[in-house]
């Protein structure tokens, strides 16, 4: 179909309009990004779709909790409400990266108590007057328990829903355990009839799922500040030694002031300075199993929408390091203000940063031999590039961490959908989704919609649309580009609405069973 500009020239040509200027530019871009996301929802999903999968997580089952109470992290007796300690040691759970964000089901003998796991790690606990439970799993709480006593707690650990990457949009259909047992199905219901299902069956029930509906939508809260900039010098190739950093602080150099390369293979991965930019998103929990970036970690379980972007820093190789400082959201959030509780600093969050290159340093570098390569795609798109935990408040960029991880871009993410099941899974199988993704927002001149050629003129006559009929208000030239859209989508459905692998009856009276005039499906033609 072409790039941005093509389709702005190409539409200028057969419109007329908008001016040939930055501000009708723009205007373009805007309207044809709000055209596109309305197109894609109405187009054949035979375009559209595409595969997703994720691992169902059965409850975890066995021991019982207590209320944190005895020898704290500081070796003091404290009482913290917000932390579940596990009384046995048996038994496998999870990495803690995949318990955030989970349920604990907690019984104190006369009813159910819901809470999240915000956070889970292990560590040996001595309760009050009680020996000493090594390794202990330990939970901390989203809202704090009841009181500070019970000692018994009976619980299991549930995964309720499980949310789909934000950009999903559409849920197309839903395949249970796809590799050993395709024939299970799994029904999508609507929300009310699948309560009343687990109103007959109950509702903390097990085995495997006969139903499937939308869960509970989740939105976790986005950072509420920028990144900032700290310690950066950034010298000018040519001046003194007096100007520049110790060599333990220079960008392209390790910790101990070795510079790329200068050690056998040492380094490898650093990449030329120049100029970025910092944004930020939240993490809580992962999913199992995927692994996505180049430090191997997996898909975010939730992922916030994100920070504003950092000013845009510069330097040179050989020239002071990137400091990108961040609040420690863990305190910002209560999780804890107090040093000596053991839910201090355990918000369970992290933090991803996004960083986009804007320019990239060539020529004469300031000190040493430089980059092995000065070639790298100054886009100015978001990659993420490295995570940290909610505590931290520092990191230094000298690039060390390139190429950022390009497979993971930052995307416009505003909550997640989930699928939820009739039933808990008592076993750990794969789910296949047929799905269609948000359309990708065209950012640059270079970019290109992901539809094919045939669908421009429903996507021009809803791009005259949005120009004319609502710079001016005037609804009847805009009534007239809609009726435009509505006559080439009819025609894309049309074109592409039944799958070319697709076996269709006659309607002319001619059979498509084995003892009918056609042959069957599978079944030689041969001369009568």
């Amino acid at each position: 179909m072409g790039t941005r500009q093509d389709l702005r020239e190409r539409f200028r040509v057969r419109m007329g309009f908008p001016e040939d200027t930055t501000t009708g530019n723009n205007r373009f871009d805007a309207s044809l990004n709000s055209a596109l996301r309305h197109l894609w929802s109405d187009l054949p999903d035979v375009l559209l779709s595409e595969e997703f999968r994720f691992v169902t997580e059965p409850p975890f089952e066995g021991g019982t909790l207590r209320v944190y109470k005895g020898t704290g992290p500081s070796s003091g007796a404290v009482t913290d409400p917000l932390v579940l300690v596990r009384n046995e040691t048996s038994g496998t759970l999870s990495d803690s990266e995949e318990l955030r964000g989970r349920w604990l089901e907690i019984y104190d003998g006369s009813k159910y108590h819901f809470r999240r796991i915000q956070d889970h790690y292990k560590a040996s606990h001595t309760p009050t007057g009680g020996a000493e439970i090594a390794s202990a799993d330990q939970f901390v709480l989203d809202h704090q328990w009841k009181n500070t006593t019970d000692t018994a707690l009976s619980f299991r650990i549930l995964t309720l829903d499980y949310p789909y990457q934000a950009d999903i949009q559409k849920v197309i259909n839903l395949v249970y355990n796809p590799d050993s047992s395709p024939s299970d199905t799994v029904s999508p219901m609507l929300r009310g009839d699948q309560d009343r299902i687990r109103q007959s069956v109950g509702w903390r029930a097990k085995g495997t799922p006969q139903a499937w509906a939308r869960g509970d939508f989740f939105q976790l809260p986005a950072p509420r500040y920028t990144p900032q900039i700290g310690r950066l010098i950034a010298p000018s190739p040519g001046l003194d030694g007096a100007s520049m950093p110790p060599a333990a602080e220079r960008w392209g150099y390790d910790d101990s002031g070795n510079e790329h390369g200068s050690v056998g293979a040492h380094q490898p991965k650093y990449g030329p300075a120049g100029t970025f930019s910092y944004k930020v998103v939240h993490v809580w929990g992962r999913r199992p199993n995927y692994d996505v970036t180049n430090e191997g970690n997996r898909n975010p379980w939730y992922i916030s929408a994100s920070s504003s972007a950092s000013i845009q820093a510069s330097t040179v190789w050989g020239g002071d390091r990137i400091e990108i400082k961040t609040p420690n959201v863990a305190l910002a959030h209560g999780y804890n203000p107090d040093t000596t509780m053991p839910s201090h600093g355990k918000y369970g969050v992290e933090k991803w940063i996004f960083r986009a290159r804007h320019a990239t340093q060539t020529g004469p570098v300031m000190v040493g031999t430089g980059p092995n390569d000065e070639n790298y795609p100054a886009d100015g798109v978001y990659y993420l590039w490295k995570i940290i935990d909610a505590d931290v408040t520092s990191v230094e960029d000298y690039g060390q961490e390139d190429p950022p991880d390009r497979r993971v871009s930052l995307e416009a993410w505003h909550g997640h959908q989930s699928i939820r099941f009739d039933r808990l899974p008592t076993t750990s199988v794969p789910v296949l989704m047929h799905v269609v993704r948000r359309p990708p927002q065209l950012h640059h001149d270079s970019d290109t919609p992901r539809v094919p050629e045939e669908c421009i003129d429903s996507l021009f006559a809803l791009c005259a649309s949005y120009l004319v009929g609502d710079r001016d208000g005037n609804l009847e030239r805009k009534q007239l580009y809609l009726a435009e859209y509505e006559q080439h989508k009819q025609r894309l459905i049309r074109m592409m609405g039944i799958e070319t692998a697709t076996l269709i009856s006659f309607g002319d009276g001619m059979s498509v069973s084995s003892s009918g005039l056609w042959p069957a499906r599978g079944q030689t033609v041969t001369e009568g």
